[in-house]
């Protein structure tokens, strides 16, 4: 028996159309916002695992394990038709307008829960799990490798709801995937594949967060800390690391802290340095055994305290490790969570690092960083923010992490990067008396997470590094954004100058004049 390649590459295509399509419920029922965030990870992630072994397929014979995994994956494949088909019969009983605070989406989706749980006792994002899971296990006896995982467990609750599934059927489709009408395709975030560039292929779909997809995740259970075994909560994955001749992926934050940006530093002292976490001796052994890379180290002299940021290039988790030194007593300490785990925001010149109680959910400190430097702290924070919102499990906290107060924000206007809507803001600290330009996306669960921003303190009242193009364009000399995803470049003329193009005349002009008092307060 051969892989099912047919069902493979229609599966994929469903997948990948049905998490584009919820899209919609994600932004119009925010109470149900981790739920179906979660649903479509899960969704992306079967989607990669059935890409590889489409990849995977040779024409040779198969062996008896081969033909075991052919069949299991054929169960799966008609199990997961038909719990798609309820998902897009939910999108059909919509109309697809986004009416601001209409109860229609939320009704749709928990009747599409009641309708799942009657129908397995499971939700979807359980359902989901378990075709996830059990197909990564197949995807691993077909490489040749021992799963990790007890597949007979899988096999057992996948092949039950087949069967239910097929009894309540009208078509009564035996053994086979249902024939299906053309999805509708939903408007989406494109992937940052590069400006200009060639067409995308087929194969770069392309998830509501505005990045491409990205590897399969590992089914082994990390040793480093984490909160819980179960389900992702995450909604979608970001392209974030590209690699090296020598094939080791490269994370962007590398390209981040390049030191080549200014020092303006704060006039007023902040928070010491300092972690209240519980010390992990074996921290680094164990983030190492779990395959983390260690992609950026940031000293702070004054305590002998370093801090590192990890990254998984498989499935993106990030961990923070923070390491310290007594110089008196000789003791070294070392503390470690995910990112996810944390909250992040700002007091004066001290980033504040939190966590939230697991008893009464309020914030307690973690660690504080204390800076010296606006511009050190801003990229770290927005460093951060980034890895911490493309990680494929979702925050644990439902805080909102903040650097910059709200009297700092000069202006905050619309800008169009291709077909993208990003928020474009000034922001001048009151402290340091810095100025930068930070976009953020307009729209979506990635909504305030930092794409780029470009310190211009230098800048401002140079009256040769701004030229207006036209009543909506203006252009900048000597821009130098950090850009805190891979595979995207900020929007430049053919010439290298950077750009931007804003949606409205007004937001143009109110920009040039808040530019023009900037630089006569100087």
């Amino acid at each position: 028996m051969e892989l099912p390649e047919r069902m493979l590459v229609e599966e994929v295509k469903d997948a990948e159309d049905v998490a584009a399509g919820l899209q919609v419920f994600l932004e119009q029922v925010p109470p149900r916002a981790t739920d179906i965030s979660a649903n479509m990870s899960e969704l992306f992630a079967i989607s990669s695992t059935l890409r590889a072994f489409h990849h995977s397929f040779s024409p040779m014979e198969l062996g008896q394990p081969s033909v075991m995994v052919a069949q299991n994956i054929a169960m799966t494949l008609n199990s997961l038709a038909y719990t798609l088909k309820s998902v897009r019969d939910m999108f059909g009983r919509s109309k697809y307008t986004a009416y601001s605070g209409s109860p229609q989406y939320r009704a749709l989706w928990d009747d599409l829960d009641s309708q799942l749980r009657a129908e397995s006792n499971q939700s979807l994002c359980s359902r989901l799990e378990n075709y996830r899971i059990f197909l990564q296990g197949l995807f691993d006896l077909w490489m040749g490798t021992p799963s990790a995982i007890d597949l007979r467990i899988f096999h057992s609750e996948i092949s039950s709801l087949l069967r239910r599934q097929e009894l309540a059927d009208d078509y009564a489709h035996q053994g086979g995937a249902m024939a299906r009408p053309p999805l509708t395709h939903f408007a989406t975030y494109p992937s940052y594949a590069g400006r200009s560039s060639a067409t995308s292929s087929s194969n770069d779909y392309e998830p509501y967060s505005g990045y491409p997809y990205s590897p399969e995740i590992p089914m082994n259970t990390p040793q480093s800390p984490t909160f819980s075994n179960v389900s992702s909560q995450t909604y979608s994955s970001w392209e974030t690391y590209s690699s090296s001749s020598s094939g080791t992926p490269l994370h962007w934050v590398r390209k981040v802290f390049d030191g080549r940006h200014p020092l303006t530093p704060f006039r007023r002292a902040g928070q010491s340095t300092r972690c209240v976490g519980r010390d992990d001796p074996q921290i680094i052994d164990l983030l190492e055994r779990d395959a983390f890379i260690r992609v950026h180290e940031m000293h702070f002299e004054e305590c002998d305290v370093r801090v590192r940021f990890y990254w998984r290039p498989s499935d993106h988790r990030a961990r923070i490790a923070y390491l310290s030194h007594d110089r008196n007593t000789g003791l070294a300490t070392r503390f470690c969570l995910p990112f996810t785990a944390l909250q992040i925001r700002r007091a004066d010149s001290t980033l504040q690092l939190c966590r939230a109680d697991q008893g009464d959910g309020r914030l307690i400190l973690w660690a504080n960083l204390k800076f010296t430097a606006y511009e050190r702290m801003v990229l770290f924070y927005c460093a951060f923010v980034a890895m911490k919102h493309q990680d494929h499990r979702s925050s644990s906290s439902s805080f909102q992490d903040i650097c910059e107060p709200p009297d700092n924000v000069q202006f905050a206007g619309e800008v169009m990067d291709d077909s993208f809507l990003h928020i474009f803001r000034v922001y001048r600290d009151r402290d340091s008396g810095a100025v930068r330009f930070e976009t953020t996306p307009r729209r979506g669960k990635m909504k305030g997470t930092p794409i780029w921003t470009a310190f211009v303190t230098d800048k401002v009242g140079d009256r040769h590094w701004m030229k207006r193009i036209d009543s909506k364009t203006i252009q900048f000399r000597g821009l130098r954004p950090y850009v805190f995803c891979d595979n995207y470049v900020p929007p430049r003329t053919p010439s290298g100058h950077f750009q931007l193009k804003f949606t409205s005349k007004s937001d143009s002009e109110q920009f040039s004049h808040v530019m023009s008092g900037l630089a006569r307060r100087r």
